[in-house]
């Protein structure tokens, strides 16, 4: 990914050879028309600036820049739709779209073959295409916010993707078959199981860092303990009353996060102690100084 420090003035960068490489367009009333001249432009950031098209559809001059551009962000600008014509950007490699009340993803986005991230946070996406999973090299996916996005099940057996923050959607099905997953943010979603977690990071002999927390979870199945070298799980806020006795065998988990669940005050004895015997290790969070807990019944 390539980053630059947050700036609210438009200014470019050139190279050794004075070409102009990185332009940064930011609180201006529309796009200048000049940016079309710099062909050797290969970084694009606009900032909270118009496109001067009713439709309110991003296109621009993009044969200019299909052979050059590597990244290309837009912020804090309305847009709705991307045009088909972006996949001529063929050499895009990371693609920023965030707050641009974005409404959907054009199904020709597969043919960005080089694409290896993509953030979307705070927009108004309800599901993605299911060409996405043809990106064959997509390792990075940011889905942020967009709080009317139900489904990403297009993504299910997307063997390069690494990363994937989902949080604060309303998606209900846990992903599955992404074989090289290590990072998954799942915060404050309706999912109220975990089947198919073991389908997630197979391939991968990373850690893991899952966090399922604000979510609605009664019940986590037996099979995470073949979750290949999980080592941070938040749980936290969810419906839990117990775990699953598989859980204690997994001597790689280093962090597990279970406050605010319905866990009698028994259980949660039961849980601290078997985990002292069989991961002794682990940094156990189960007790919120605000909490209080139930009794078990008899």
């Amino acid at each position: 990914m390539f980053y630059l420090q947050y700036s609210t003035k438009t200014y470019a960068l050139s190279n050794d050879n004075k070409y102009i490489y990185y332009m940064n367009i930011a609180y201006q009333i529309y796009i200048p028309s000049s940016i079309f001249c710099f062909k050797y432009l290969s970084k694009l950031e606009i900032r909270n600036t118009s496109f001067c098209y009713i439709d309110k559809e991003f296109q621009f001059e993009i044969n200019n820049y299909s052979s050059s551009i590597i990244h290309l962000a837009i912020y804090d600008t309305i847009i709705n739709y991307l045009s088909e014509n972006i996949v001529k950007l063929n050499r895009l490699k990371t693609l920023e779209l965030s707050n641009i009340n974005l409404m959907s993803l054009p199904n020709s986005i597969r043919n960005l073959s080089s694409l290896n991230f993509l953030s979307l946070p705070y927009n108004k996406l309800e599901t993605l295409p299911s060409t996405i999973k043809n990106l064959k090299y997509l390792s990075n996916i940011n889905l942020k916010r967009n709080e009317k996005l139900s489904s990403i099940e297009s993504l299910n057996g997307l063997k390069s993707l690494e990363i994937l923050d989902a949080r604060h959607c309303s998606i209900q099905h846990l992903l599955l078959h992404l074989s090289d997953l290590t990072n998954l943010y799942m915060t404050n979603n309706y999912r109220t199981d975990l089947y198919g977690i073991k389908t997630l990071g197979y391939d991968n002999n990373s850690k893991k860092y899952f966090y399922f927390d604000y979510y609605f979870i009664q019940l986590i199945p037996l099979n995470i303990f073949y979750v290949k070298n999980l080592y941070w799980l938040n749980l936290n806020y969810n419906r839990l009353d117990n775990l699953p006795m598989t859980i204690f065998n997994i001597n790689t988990l280093s962090y597990l996060y279970i406050p605010h669940n319905n866990f009698c005050h028994g259980e949660l004895k039961s849980i601290a102690y078997h985990f002292k015997h069989t991961n002794p290790n682990l940094k156990l969070f189960y007790l919120n100084k605000f909490q209080s807990l139930k009794p078990c019944s008899t």
